[in-house]
């Protein structure tokens, strides 16, 4: 089914795309790249802490200060450190996932007339069952499979224990830490405490949704009705 106007619409989809690439970039270079000098500003704080015990024993031969003593306070830092990290990471995720639904929801709304005439933004799903009846068969675009997980990945970040988590484990049990009992543990994601995106999923999600944006433009122009 040839879409109406699409050469047109297609011209348009540079736009999505790039404020996903956006997106990223800031995430990448702004944002996350805070986080690189962690270990340096742990080590400077047992530093100091090591300085500060030496001179408050100073009088007491007998007590003897070692850098693990120190440690406890450069280690709480990186640890409280990395857990943000883990925390902001994961926003970023839900971030991505929820602007991508959004501009989905705004492609199927100039695809078809229908779907247009809803008053309120529809689900991923709802807006990619739209834009297949239209004729722009996204469900077989190779990133859709990951664009799938990384719904169940928000939502896990979003609500916790959940529907999405029990699914997202089954499909990635290694996803998920470990609790004392070897069960994936879902924890608190939007506290950096239990579930975290990885580096490596995390550029996947970020291609995923822009790679959207390519195969969206090539089908449109491949069946374009001017």
């Amino acid at each position: 089914m040839a879409i109406p106007h699409a050469r047109g619409i297609a011209s348009t989809l540079v736009y999505p795309r790039r404020k996903i690439q956006l997106l990223r970039e800031t995430a990448e270079r702004r944002l996350l790249s805070s986080f690189d000098t962690v270990v340096d500003e742990a080590m400077a704080i047992a530093e100091e802490e090591l300085e500060r015990l030496k001179e408050l024993h100073k009088d007491d031969p007998s007590r003897q200060v070692f850098f693990e003593e120190a440690w406890e306070e450069g280690r709480s830092h990186w640890q409280d450190m990395e857990a943000i990290k883990d925390a902001v990471t994961n926003m970023l995720v839900a971030a991505l996932f929820h602007l991508f639904e959004q501009q989905l929801d705004g492609l199927a709304r100039q695809v078809s007339p229908d779907f247009a005439k809803k008053q309120s933004m529809r689900s991923l799903h709802e807006a990619a069952t739209a834009l297949e009846s239209a004729g722009l068969a996204c469900f077989s675009f190779s990133c859709w499979p990951t664009l799938i997980e990384l719904r169940l990945v928000a939502n896990t970040i979003k609500h916790g224990e959940g529907r999405s988590s029990r699914e997202l484990v089954e499909k990635r049990p290694k996803f998920f830490p470990r609790d004392s009992f070897f069960q994936p543990f879902i924890g608190q994601p939007l506290t950096g405490h239990g579930f975290a995106v990885l580096q490596p999923q995390f550029s996947s999600y970020f291609d995923a949704a822009m790679r959207f944006w390519d195969e969206a433009m090539i089908a449109l122009l491949g069946g374009a009705e001017c």
